[in-house]
């Protein structure tokens, strides 16, 4: 009677845990790798189809252009630049963002 219910609560927390940290790669926007010097970086390489020309981080101009890294705060942010995408990032990752949609 017990062994389903402590089967059950283990692969829930097994689930749980895989989305907080996944390491390096593929996202539904682009990538994420460990960064190497373990700050946290975003990396914005899409123009979006040429129609993003700069691009606004959390309500502010990034301070970067395409391809370059800029060094933010781990957790959940939200791009905007001719379409608006919203994802987390790991603390001590690259999180390069290849495209403006989302995989399916």
């Amino acid at each position: 009677m017990l062994r389903p219910l402590l089967i059950t609560c283990s692969l829930t927390l097994l689930a749980g845990c895989s989305g907080l940290w996944a390491g390096d790669g593929e996202t539904p926007y682009g990538k994420v790798s460990f960064s190497e010097d373990g700050r946290t970086y975003l990396s914005v390489n899409s123009t979006n189809g040429g129609r993003c020309n700069r691009v606004v981080l959390d309500g502010h101009y990034a301070q970067r252009s395409f391809g370059e890294q800029l060094e933010i705060s781990p957790g959940t942010h939200t791009l905007s630049c001719g379409a608006e995408v919203t994802f987390k990032v790991p603390k001590g990752t690259l999180y390069s963002l290849n495209r403006w949609q989302a995989w399916q």
